[in-house]
């Protein structure tokens, strides 16, 4: 999702498969010799690159599980937004408004697509017999965690107002 991004100097892709993908990664993020590494995740595989990256400053949340890997702990996204519910963005936002990093309260957003992936994704519409003239929309009712669940009746909503 961050290829072709303008403000992404690089991406590292770290394959799901094993132990020795996460070493390798570790490995090239070092050899960078970052000199700041936000964990934006907080999970162990983000704590864990985050430690091995080398990087003088190490920033995290102090809410997270391994928080002592980190040596500059954020208290939460609230002390930023000044309030308890937050979405994702704003959380990763305010970890990096934390440390300084001037950030708005409603950045613009974009996604970039590159070439392969738009012509991966024509395929793949061509192969399901939609093409340009198709009106269509993609609806993702689905989240692995509760915190990011919608209730069903306003995927429905939405699936309704888009018929």
């Amino acid at each position: 999702m961050l290829e072709g991004f303008q403000y992404v100097d690089n991406v590292i892709t770290l394959r799901r498969s094993g132990t020795s993908s996460r070493a390798q990664v570790a490995r090239q993020i070092r050899a960078t010799h970052y000199d700041v590494a936000y964990n934006l995740h907080g999970g162990t595989t983000a704590t864990l690159l985050t430690r091995a990256s080398g990087a003088k400053h190490r920033v995290g949340y102090a809410s997270y599980q391994f928080a002592r890997l980190h040596n500059h702990l954020s208290p939460s996204a609230a002390a930023l937004w000044g309030r308890e519910k937050t979405h994702s963005v704003e959380q990763q936002l305010a970890l990096l408004g934390w440390t300084g990093v001037p950030v708005t309260d409603r950045p613009p957003t974009q996604l970039a697509v590159t070439e392969q992936a738009a012509a991966s994704i024509a395929e793949r519409l061509s192969t399901a017999g939609v093409d340009e003239t198709t009106t269509f929309a993609v609806v993702h009712p689905a989240a692995a965690f509760e915190t990011k669940q919608w209730a069903t009746e306003k995927f429905a909503r939405v699936a309704e107002d888009l018929s």
